[in-house]
């Protein structure tokens, strides 16, 4: 299978990676915002599955975060 895409240079894929943990930081600060609400409106089934998710995302934010710490600190060290 011949591959056309365009290459990423490992240094991009990692600064991809920081910018969606950076964009799931938003989500969460913004997901705090609407539990106020849900609170505020008593929509209690509302604010479990927000938390649910919210916990989701955090375990994959560091999961991720591992992840890009690991493998960059192994990218810089084997490859020139």
């Amino acid at each position: 299978m011949i591959h056309t895409a365009t290459p990423i240079c490992i240094e991009k894929r990692f600064d991809t990676l920081r910018g969606i943990i950076s964009q799931y930081h938003e989500r969460l600060t913004q997901m705090e915002a609407t539990v106020v609400e849900l609170f505020a409106t008593n929509q209690l089934a509302a604010i479990s599955k927000s938390i649910e998710e919210k916990h989701r995302i955090e375990r994959l934010v560091k999961k991720l975060e591992h992840f890009v710490e690991h493998w960059e600190e192994a990218a810089e060290i084997g490859i020139d």
